[in-house]
């Protein structure tokens, strides 16, 4: 049985970054979990990120294992895997968010008599509870099932390897796993793409004149107190709407990959900095390149650089572009999430899905409307688009990040279409 469990991050000296399944109490890593990670999933070249959703996924399966009163790795050590009544009630627990799940488990250990087990108060949730603030939509809980599956497939074989192949038993616990795995498998959710409704898009025009004029350090609506900090989120901000990069990327820029004389910036790839001390090392997923950076931007940059970051004396410790005010530390990636968070909660009409990535959602709409305005040819912008956003040619990526534009653009073709055929006339 396993006590509470979080996810360590470990920082070799090369840089690498190694997540790990551990106790809260006393940091003791979990054996199985981390024999897993490290031949099968790493051993694949699996970014940080991947491994980290992969042992979430496990720590969702053994919080649930241990509430149903059971040591999996025990159970499993003797060849016996879960039956269809565990599987369908580790089906609804994943559909859960963790946080939930343990609040559930914890109601449950406080009155024992109501209920000993998580599954008959998952069915009450399932059946007449069910909300949106407390489950995962169903990509989420389709690749947490597909995560678990694979693990508990692992164990199982794990087992096998000691139990002689010429052995009946061997047979009939290789049968039990198959049943086992084709189960969980017939439980996952089937997603489907069919609808823009709900997806995210960039941000309308209006919404972002707003969002430009609460940013202004200068703005009497401005949410942060401090000047310098002002400065620092207004040009990180403008930044990344106008190039339409990821916050990995600006986070990973170093003040010498601005070419101020030339008007450039280089986007690198570095993953595994041994000179980055961020224990949860942004993650730049595109292609190196360099992007032009227009005379204003390049100002903004620049006057940061100076007037803020250079008189703090912490930041010449390294070389990243944007730093934390208080430390002189690198930004982190939960500090950027901050900021946003921030700009939501503060400013009411500013729309309450606006984040990073929205940026990026809306430069791909305003450069779409750019080729357009200059009637650029479809190949030709998806050869631009592909090289400003770091995808290769082939990538089909756009797609993800035109949801807006495209539904202008439809409703426009479709707008026309009806004028053309003068309904008028059947008056």
């Amino acid at each position: 049985m396993h006590a509470s469990l979080q996810i360590k991050l470990i920082k070799f000296d090369d840089g690498e970054r190694f997540p790990m399944l551990a106790k809260r109490l006393g940091g003791m890593p979990l054996f199985k979990p981390t024999v897993y990670s490290i031949s099968m999933i790493r051993a694949e070249n699996a970014s940080t990120a991947t491994i980290v959703r992969n042992l979430q996924a496990i720590m969702h399966l053994y919080t649930w294992a241990n509430n149903s009163g059971f040591d999996l790795e025990q159970r499993f050590g003797k060849g016996n895997f879960l039956n269809l009544i565990e599987i369908d009630s580790l089906t609804d627990a994943v559909g859960m968010r963790y946080d939930h799940l343990k609040k559930m488990i914890k109601r449950n250990q406080d009155n024992p008599s109501d209920s000993k087990r998580i599954v008959p108060s998952i069915e009450r949730f399932r059946t007449g509870a069910k909300t949106h603030s407390l489950t995962v939509d169903s990509a989420t809980k389709a690749v947490r099932l597909r995560y678990i599956c694979n693990y508990l497939d692992w164990l199982a074989f794990e087992y096998l390897k000691g139990v002689l192949s010429s052995s009946g038993r061997r047979a009939e616990i290789e049968s039990k796993q198959k049943y086992m795995s084709h189960a969980i498998q017939a439980r996952i959710p089937t997603v489907r793409n069919l609808s823009f409704f709900g997806k995210r898009e960039g941000l309308s025009h209006e919404a972002e004149k707003r969002m430009r004029e609460v940013i202004n350090p200068q703005s009497q609506e401005n949410p942060w107190q401090n000047q310098n900090v002002r400065i620092r989120n207004h040009v990180f901000i403008l930044t990344s709407l106008t190039l339409g990069i990821r916050r990995g990327e600006l986070l990973l820029a170093r003040v010498k990959d601005v070419n101020f004389q030339e008007g450039t910036l280089l986007i690198r790839r570095a993953p595994d900095d041994p000179n980055d001390p961020r224990t949860y090392q942004p993650n730049a997923k595109t292609r190196d390149r360099i992007l032009p950076l227009e005379a204003d931007l390049c100002q903004l940059l620049y006057d940061y650089v100076i007037g803020v970051r250079g008189k703090i004396k912490a930041a010449k410790k390294h070389e990243f572009l944007f730093v934390a005010l208080n430390t002189g530390a690198p930004l982190s990636m939960a500090s950027v999430t901050k900021i946003f968070a921030t700009l939501r909660s503060r400013i009411s009409d500013l729309p309450n899905d606006l984040s990073d990535h929205v940026l990026r959602h809306t430069w791909n709409d305003r450069f779409s409307e750019m080729m357009d305005k200059n009637k650029v040819p479809e190949e030709e912008e998806k050869k631009h688009r592909s090289y400003l956003m770091g995808w290769s040619e082939t990538s089909n990526s756009a797609a993800t990040y035109t949801r807006r534009h495209i539904r202008k653009k439809s409703k426009e073709v479709s707008l026309q279409l009806q004028r053309r055929m003068d309904l008028k006339d059947d008056g």
